[in-house]
């Protein structure tokens, strides 16, 4: 491209290169200089090959082209020229002695901008190059926004590939391995709105959640994080479901704007497969599939994750007892929803025939591909998130190992720590994560912790349920009981105004091994109810041996007779004290 010095123009005024293509030397003169008027250097070209060399060469900012050239058309050479400038704006002024009807059609055809008679008048020159030149920078400015724009966006992509490192490395990698649960997550863009989490809780149970955040892609799931987090650490200590979820409400109601939020469906599977929680926050309704092909729905009792700052008052999971070959199905809105590429939803009736014809663990294959064949090569438009459990053996398998790392065998210096609920405390707070964060802290081995956990939720359940409450375990006994139990308990709960219960740790080095006397109180009767009396008289051993008995063969501690047996295989000893209302059980690390 030539300089503005070499084409004798002050930089003040110059205007670029521009390259006039005639036949004529008269034409070509004249226009160079009227065009040197204006501020632009010229070169001059004689015909259609020699005008593309020098287009090539010098890349010229604006071409007047005549349409009769001896060599090429103007028009294929005026094509060449858009060709060759990519994605810069050249404009292609046609110098033509045609009409201007026929020329217009012509020079637009051929890709040109604008046209002009021959010969050329200076004052319609100097006018359609200040059009030119306002349509020059339009385009200038449209191509820039563009390129911003594609930046952004590859900004974008690059941000959304990093989270989704993230998403995928913290969020989803965390989940422990339960083979029997299978489940399909299916992004509608490069960052998944769906997540599931799945965690051992202290004792062998499980604990799985399915959540759908507002919409799809980063900004739906970046409550991935505190959700995750908050799910994981508070099930390891032992919080109850409830206390997580409204955790989990609580943290996203602060943290995402106005408008995200997430809908949520939540398991807790008991360790002994017989009982389980069961949470819906504005999720499509949970399926329990039986075996007799029965179905039971879980419903949504709460609106999604975030909305409210706190839960409704009451709010509480459902209580599910469980039976031989249950299986629940998860899902999110995404795949009722999904379209075929007619527009057609797949729907609740498809979904529903799909499980009726499944009737057992093949309903994740049947579904998966039912909805795959249905939608076709039609666009996703949404997270699309499928989970299929089953509460089996193998679903336990490995629960309450998760976790282990290298730590030392016991705490090598005594403590003590004690912590007392009276009256309506009892209802408001869960005493138990807080005593397994205490022991965390004090250097208790994760291990130990979660064998630790078993007897402390065990003796504290014995000590509030039929210490304070005076609830009847043999009431457990059938499904219907079961359910009446936990719906009484949950009454007698919300009515307590009176009673205690004390937790108290006292760890000591005895020789090489570390011991840990566990001691919970209650206020209640206890279960000798009188029948040993002279319990306080005989000695010590005589008074463990008594007061276990009653404890593991009183027909209405049918269930708490099974916990102390459970206790007793993991402790080293232990101890009733009174009319069976205070329990000592010494631990080893």
């Amino acid at each position: 491209m030539l300089s503005p010095v070499k084409a004798g123009l002050d930089s003040a005024t110059f205007c670029g290169v521009a390259l006039v293509v005639d036949d004529d030397t008269t034409t070509r003169l004249v226009l160079a200089a009227q065009l040197r008027g204006q501020g632009y250097a010229v070169v001059l070209a004689a015909d259609g090959r020699e005008a593309i060399a020098s287009f090539e060469r010098l890349q010229p900012g604006i071409v007047f082209l005549d349409v009769m050239l001896p060599d090429l058309d103007g028009y294929e050479v005026a094509r060449t020229i858009k060709r060759l400038s990519g994605e810069r704006f050249v404009p292609v002024l046609f110098l033509t002695g045609l009409s201007e009807q026929q020329a217009l059609t012509a020079c637009i055809e051929a890709g040109g901008d604008d046209f002009l008679s021959k010969p050329v008048d200076f004052v319609t020159l100097r006018a359609r190059i200040l059009a030119i030149e306002r349509i020059r920078g339009l385009y200038e400015n449209l191509r820039a926004q563009r390129q911003e724009l594609a930046d952004l966006y590859g900004r974008m992509e690059f941000e959304q590939s990093i989270a989704e490192q993230v998403f995928n490395d913290f969020v989803m990698a965390s989940n422990v391995s339960i083979p029997p649960i299978r489940r399909w997550l299916k992004s509608a863009s490069v960052f998944n709105g769906d997540l599931f989490l799945s965690c051992h809780a202290p004792g062998g149970g499980i604990a799985v959640l399915l959540g759908d955040f507002t919409g799809h892609g980063l900004a739906a799931a970046i409550g991935a994080l505190p959700t995750s987090e908050t799910f994981r650490t508070m099930t390891a200590k032992g919080f109850t479901l409830i206390d997580v979820m409204a955790e989990i409400n609580r943290k996203l109601n602060r943290l995402l704007p106005t408008g995200i939020f997430l809908a949520a469906s939540a398991l807790r599977i008991d360790p002994d497969l017989k009982t389980a929680l069961a949470w819906n926050s504005g999720m499509p309704e949970m399926i329990l599939c039986r075996e007799d092909g029965s179905r039971r729905m879980i419903a949504s009792h709460h609106p999604p994750l975030g909305v409210l700052s706190d839960f409704m008052p009451g709010t509480q999971p459902e209580r599910i007892v469980l039976v031989h070959g249950d299986v629940f199905v998860m899902c999110s809105d995404g795949l009722t929803e999904a379209c075929n590429e007619q527009g057609e939803a797949f729907g609740e009736a498809r979904f529903l025939a799909q499980l009726e014809a499944s009737r057992g663990m093949d309903a994740f294959e049947r579904l998966q591909t039912a909805l795959t064949g249905f939608t076709g090569s039609a666009e996703q438009r949404d997270d699309i998130s499928l989970v299929v459990m089953p509460c089996c053996e193998g679903l336990l398998a490995g629960a309450g190992h998760a976790g282990e790392v290298a730590a030392p065998r016991h705490p090598s210096d005594p403590w003590e720590w004690s912590l007392r609920l009276e009256g309506a405390n009892l209802k408001r707070v869960d005493p138990v994560p807080l005593a397994m964060h205490h022991l965390e802290s004090f250097g208790i081995p994760p291990r130990h912790l979660q064998q630790i956990y078993v007897i402390v939720m065990e003796l504290f359940s014995n000590a509030l349920d039929h210490g304070v409450l005076g609830l009847d375990s043999a009431m457990k006994n059938s499904d219907d009981g079961f359910m009446a139990y936990y719906t009484q308990r949950q009454q007698k709960l919300e009515q307590l105004q009176t009673g205690f219960v004390a937790i108290r740790f006292d760890y000591r080095l005895q020789g090489a091994v570390g011991v840990l006397l566990i001691s919970i109180e209650d206020s209640g009767k206890g279960f000798c109810r009188g029948l040993c009396a002279h319990c306080d008289a005989v000695g010590e051993r005589s008074d463990e041996n008594l007061r276990l008995e009653h404890a593991l063969s009183d027909p209405e501690l049918l269930a708490g007779g099974r916990g102390v047996r459970l206790i007793r295989s993991l402790c080293r000893s232990v101890r009733y004290r009174g009319a069976g209302n205070r329990v000592e059980a010494e631990y080893l690390l």
